[in-house]
C-alpha cells in the first residue's frame, strides 16, 4: 500500500479485511491451518492496533502527502521547482528509506506553499 501501489500505476487499493476471525479474533491458532486476518483486535471502547494496521496507516498517510504535493505543483508557476519536483518522483525509489522520502515530500511541499 502507499507509495509503491502508486509508483506502479494504482489508483487505489481495498484492503480485504481488517478484522475477520474464523471464530475467535484473539486466538490466532483457532482454526488450523489458517490464521485469523486481523490488523486490530476490538475492545469496548476501540481498537488495539498491529503493526500490520500502523504500516497500513503510514501508507495512507504518505499518499495523502504526495496528493498534496502534486496538487501544489499542478497549480505551481515555478517551473524549476516543477523540473525537480518531477525530476526526484521519476527517479524515486520507494523501497528506500520512507522516512527520508516524507521528509522530501514535507519538504517540496513547503516550497510550493512558499512560492
Amino acid at each position: 500500500y502507499g507509495l509503491l501501489l502508486w509508483k506502479q500505476g494504482f489508483d487505489g487499493a481495498c484492503v480485504y479485511a481488517y478484522q475477520c476471525n474464523m471464530l475467535f479474533v484473539y486466538d490466532d491458532f483457532d482454526f488450523s491451518p489458517w490464521r485469523d486476518e486481523t490488523m486490530t483486535y476490538p475492545t469496548a471502547s476501540g481498537l488495539i492496533s498491529t503493526v500490520q494496521w500502523e504500516g497500513w496507516r503510514e501508507g495512507v498517510k504518505d499518499v495523502k502527502y504526495l496528493s498534496t504535493l502534486l496538487q501544489l505543483k499542478e497549480a505551481s508557476s515555478d517551473q524549476a521547482l516543477k523540473a525537480q519536483v518531477d525530476t526526484w518522483l521519476t527517479n524515486l525509489d520507494v523501497t528506500g528509506d520512507l522516512d527520508a522520502i516524507r521528509a522530501q515530500l514535507i519538504q517540496f511541499i513547503l516550497q510550493f506553499r512558499a512560492s
